[in-house]
């Protein structure tokens, strides 16, 4: 029998929240790590009950954890237990107290401690400690979680570096959590080296497969950033691969992100991706009043700033406010205020503005002359400085 997704989920939570029977085996921690994964990925599949659960497991396992003898860490698969459940928010304790209890064997003593020092937010010791680590020679599903901690330690820092590591996080765990953490992260690596085809290629594959995901809506809006930052209407036919790339989503995803790119991009000035998206999510709002009062208020914002501002300025007002947010609201009056501005003829400077102008224009110069003397006597007392120690080195 097939059981519901949330079901699923509840019925996991239940089973290893519920105190143990006497006598019953308290699972592994490898075996808690997997029930963990599971959660994850279904985080990846939109399930807020599969999120909630986490935290909840998260502490079940700390407990559980804390109440293993020490020869049950001797397996190596419940070491990588630990590691991982240390990187996914898991109490520290554990680490902490498997590390003071030297339970950790000599050659993983560097990855425990690295982990350690990252769970406790002291990044610069976990950096020396974990970024000399091959994350290829770790079993999979544990270099699958370090390749993705060291990106965050050298994102600030070298940018290309955690790109490549989140390729290799990608790689060893694909399907998960961590590849979809992974995507997000290295989309805006990305956009510092300007590599627009293999963002191209790795915002599709977010936009497509994880789609679903819990982190949905906040990727979208480092998409959208992505794409105005790396200035995608000089690139010749780019737009039309965005395009391309969103046609493959449902129409409520693609009217959506359209949206919220025509947004952006009016707020960013850049008219050309304004109006292009604003039109794609106007082809996509029929039927949705309030998704198509939006698109005409992001097409005639970016009209405003061109030669067509009169009709931009018809468009404006007849849109219907109550159909917008108070954040578009707020733009709209932007938008009204800048377009009944440029009808409008420049007024003369009065009287006594234009003698206030003239005199402070005149105590400028006086200042800049002032301090371009001032400047001259000091190189020359400096020349004089320098001709004494000459002498007095001779």
């Amino acid at each position: 029998m097939k059981v519901a997704l949330p079901l699923a989920v509840a019925l996991l939570a239940g089973l290893w929240l519920a105190p143990a029977a006497r006598g019953e085996s308290l699972p592994q921690p490898y075996e808690m790590v997997r029930s963990l994964q599971f959660l994850q990925e279904n985080i990846t599949l939109g399930s807020r009950a599969a999120q909630e659960a986490q935290q909840k497991y998260l502490v079940q396992m700390t407990e559980r954890f804390q109440s293993a003898d020490m020869p049950v860490w001797r397996d190596r698969k419940n070491f990588a237990a630990a590691i991982i459940h240390a990187l996914s928010g898991g109490d520290p304790v554990v680490l902490r107290g498997l590390i003071s209890q030297k339970a950790i064997a000599g050659d993983d003593l560097p990855l425990a401690e690295g982990t350690l020092a990252y769970a406790e937010g002291r990044s610069k010791d976990a950096a020396e400690l974990l970024l000399s680590i091959d994350v290829r020679s770790l079993e999979p599903a544990l270099g699958g979680y370090v390749a993705l901690t060291q990106s965050a330690l050298v994102a600030d820092v070298d940018p290309k570096r955690a790109g490549q590591l989140l390729d290799i996080a990608r790689l060893l765990m694909p399907g998960t959590l961590v590849e979809e953490a992974s995507l997000r992260r290295e989309v805006t690596a990305i956009v510092q080296d300007g590599d627009i085809e293999k963002f191209e290629r790795l915002a599709r594959q977010q936009l497509t497969r994880f789609r679903q995901s819990l982190y949905a809506t906040a990727f979208r809006g480092q998409f959208t950033d992505a794409l105005i930052k790396l200035d995608y209407n000089a690139k010749s036919g780019r737009l039309q691969v965005i395009a391309e790339i969103l046609d493959a989503l449902p129409i409520s995803d693609r009217r959506e992100i359209y949206l919220l790119i025509a947004q952006r991009a009016v707020t960013a000035g850049n008219t050309e991706m304004a109006r292009f998206a604003a039109d794609r999510a106007a082809e996509l709002a029929a039927g949705a009043a309030a998704d198509d009062a939006r698109a005409e208020l992001y097409a005639a914002a970016a009209l405003v700033v061109t030669e067509d501002f009169d009709a931009a300025l018809e468009k404006l007002k007849a849109i219907d406010k109550s159909k917008l947010t108070a954040e578009d609201s707020q733009l709209l009056q932007s938008a009204l205020s800048v377009a009944t501005r440029l009808r409008e003829w420049p007024h003369p400077a009065s009287f006594p503005e234009a003698q206030r102008e003239d005199r402070e224009a005149r105590e400028l110069d006086s200042e800049t002359q002032h301090i371009a003397e001032l400047t001259k006597r000091v190189r020359e007392a400096i020349a004089r400085t320098d001709e004494f120690l000459k002498r007095q080195t001779q």
